[in-house]
């Protein structure tokens, strides 16, 4: 298969300013060509995007030379768990303060607030009515949109915010002109973004992809419950990019290193195998095109009860891999063949999902039979074993459930 190629990587950045117009800090903004705008059809892929362009393509210091930056999320971004990839010393969890509208979605906020991440809430206009006070209680910037305010509401609400959010920044949004910046900063506002000051720039920078061989094994890998470093270590030599990425971000200052690392396995042990599996998901999916989560969802389904079903004593491991890595070519677009071909698996794997053949290819028949209801095909492959096939269906989709919310896309 041909190299990855290279493409060009762009990423929106707009100043923040405080009331002598500093740069006090910056918003990051999903861009997908050099035009100023972007058009959105998934608010999580397009999260995940930036994210990784942030903290791979342009590296976080490089972007902010120390100051903090806001990073929009929605709710299930939040819901997924992928914001643990962000240090969260620079960036900024920017939610919508009607997020609140979700009770589970409130209660991770202030989770992700103490466990160390700020909080800035956005689209704040008429505070009491809309945005719940236990976020306002944990803001650390609130952002009201002060185009939707009539001049003599400012005053009201910045006192309102004062006493609902007592140590949060007010920052003044979509300011446009001379005179709304003077009456915000005359009513005490303390940070201002807006056309006024500076438009966004786009920021474009080479990039190369990474390969639809090595995306498969790393998302193969880091499922795994007993995660490997070593051979996760392998897996990320096997690709240029992916070694390229990791080293750029632990040697980007972001883990409070004074020494640069020049060895991917200490890279790995260093961010720890919790971060390494988010950071190595937002990689894989921000690198696919949209929809594949439920499919990556669906192969580790397939890997629970294949795992679970599997009769021989040994191979579980083996098993595990069939499921997941049956589901993939639907995943990269590529036909099964050039996939096995990239990846150094096992012979009866390569038989089982190329094939469908021996007794891993006769297991994930099996499943596939039990997944559209044809029982007697289940029956014919594995006769009186139904029961069993419930009971791993049942426990392999609760195990899966947890990867689809962290893969935050059709979350039911």
């Amino acid at each position: 298969m041909a190299d990855p190629a290279s493409v060009l990587a762009y990423i929106g950045r707009q100043p923040i300013f405080d009331a002598k117009r500093r740069t006090y800090a910056h918003q990051l903004l999903y861009r997908s060509s050099a035009a100023n705008a972007a058009s959105i059809d998934d608010e999580d892929d397009a999260t995940r995007v930036l994210v990784e362009h942030a903290l791979f393509q342009f590296g976080v210091e490089r972007l902010l030379a120390g100051r903090p930056a806001l990073v929009h999320m929605g709710a299930s971004f939040l819901r997924s768990g992928l914001y643990r990839a962000l240090p969260p010393d620079q960036l900024l969890l920017e939610l919508l303060a009607d997020v609140d509208a979700d009770e589970e979605s409130r209660a991770l906020a202030i989770a992700a607030r103490a466990a160390g991440y700020r909080v800035a809430l956005d689209d704040v206009v008429h505070v009491a009515q809309a945005t719940s006070p236990d976020l306002l209680a944990i803001a650390d910037i609130v952002k009201v949109d002060v185009s939707a305010l009539a001049p003599d509401e400012l005053v009201p609400t910045i006192r309102t915010l004062r006493a609902l959010a007592p140590n949060a920044m007010v920052l003044a949004e979509r300011v446009e002109e001379v005179e709304q910046f003077r009456r915000a900063a005359d009513a005490g506002f303390e940070l201002f973004q807006g056309y006024f000051f500076a438009r966004p720039e786009v920021l474009a920078r080479g990039s190369r992809s990474l390969s639809s061989g090595a995306a498969m094994a790393l998302i193969s890998e880091v499922q795994q419950p007993d995660l490997s470093m070593r051979r996760l270590e392998q897996l990320v030599l096997s690709d240029a990019t992916l070694a390229y990425r990791l080293l750029s971000l632990v040697n980007s200052g972001l883990v409070g290193l004074s020494n640069r690392v020049d060895s991917v396995y200490h890279a790995l042990v260093l961010l720890g195998a919790d971060r390494v599996r988010q950071l190595a998901t937002l990689i894989t999916l921000a690198s696919q095109p949209r929809a594949n989560a439920e499919l990556v969802a669906l192969g580790v389904t397939r890997a629970g009860m294949a795992r679970t079903l599997h009769r021989a004593p040994g191979g579980k491991d083996e098993a595990y891999t069939v499921g997941l890595l049956s589901v993939l070519d639907a995943v990269f677009q590529i036909p099964m063949t050039e996939l096995v071909a990239e990846l150094p698996l096992p012979p009866d794997v390569s038989r089982a999902l190329v094939e469908r053949s021996g007794p891993l290819g006769s297991l994930l028949d099996a499943i596939a039979a039990y997944e559209r209801g044809d029982l007697a095909e289940l029956e014919r492959l594995r006769p009186g074993e139904l029961a069993g096939f419930i009971r791993a269906y049942t426990e392999a989709v609760k195990w899966a459930d947890q990867l689809r919310a962290q893969l935050a896309a059709g979350a039911a």
